[in-house]
């Protein structure tokens, strides 16, 4: 199945744009519910009322898309009581395409049951009710379903992949420049011979800063987050204090008296 340049482009687009008002949104002192702290690895810990932002150098730099391939598949519309669709699709191929902005044009794959973190040590790019992943189901010509990923769940053995698809209500508010609106739920009830699905990448994230005890949350440090290929999982991006967040920790908060370990905000972090 090909997808048109024009359609893949306003995919792009459209990722991008929500990508920004999800910056925005946690710019603006939102982000804590955003970004589910619930998800801290320290159950018991305080956390800080609000984060410090830092910016390393590729925050903004390379963003990824992923794409999954489907064979034969279905799509239940949303019934009373329940609102998302779900999506039944086999996956033979087993494999997640993943590929850069221009410049860069890095290009890989990665086991599609290691990017959706099925297995026991999986990390992935995070499936979260609190963040999913945006995402668009491309069907035969040309039908689009914007939606946000929830529950995946992938069977090596058969080769079956399912998803709890969301539908987007607001990308009206974004130059689609379609041929066709995108599908609604009802519209895209029904079965498929064969669909494309692109997946917006890495989440922002949080640096959590916890003080010599371990528990004590000292602060949060808003870090935007990249994929990383090498290990395949989203990750705090590259710059000041990567890789040495202790020492990020110690020089932010002066309430850390220069002891304070970290931890991911998010349980899918490398």
């Amino acid at each position: 199945m090909t997808v048109n340049q024009v359609l893949f482009d306003s995919i792009a687009r459209l990722f991008a744009e929500r990508r920004t008002r999800r910056e925005a949104l946690v710019a603006a002192g939102t982000g804590a519910a955003a970004l589910g702290l619930s998800r801290a690895r320290a159950q018991e810990a305080t956390p800080a009322s609000s984060p410090v932002s830092l910016e390393p150098a590729g925050a903004t730099g390379v963003h990824f898309m992923f794409v999954q391939t489907f064979g034969a598949g279905s799509l239940d519309a949303a019934t009373e009581g329940v609102p998302n669709v779900l999506l039944v699709a086999d996956h033979l191929a087993g494999q997640t395409l993943y590929f850069s902005d221009r410049p860069e044009r890095i290009v890989g794959m990665v086991p599609t049951e290691q990017f959706l973190a099925t297995g026991p040590d999986d990390q992935g790019i995070g499936f979260t009710p609190t963040d999913p992943p945006n995402a668009a189901l491309v069907l035969p010509d040309d039908k689009v379903l914007i939606v946000e990923l929830l529950d995946p769940q992938y069977d090596a053995t058969t080769g079956q992949v399912r998803y709890q698809l969301h539908v987007l209500d607001d990308v009206s508010q974004v130059d689609l420049a379609l041929e066709t609106e995108p599908l609604t739920a009802a519209e895209a009830a029904g079965d498929f011979t064969a669909a494309s699905l692109f997946i917006d990448d890495c989440p922002d994230g949080q640096i959590v800063c916890y003080a010599s005890d371990g528990s004590t949350v000292i602060g949060n440090i808003q870090s935007g987050y990249c994929w990383s290929w090498a290990s395949a999982c989203c990750a705090p991006c590259g710059g000041a204090g990567a890789g040495d967040w202790s020492g990020t920790c110690n020089a932010t908060f002066s309430g850390c008296n220069g002891a304070c370990k970290y931890g991911f905000n998010e349980t899918y972090a490398c």
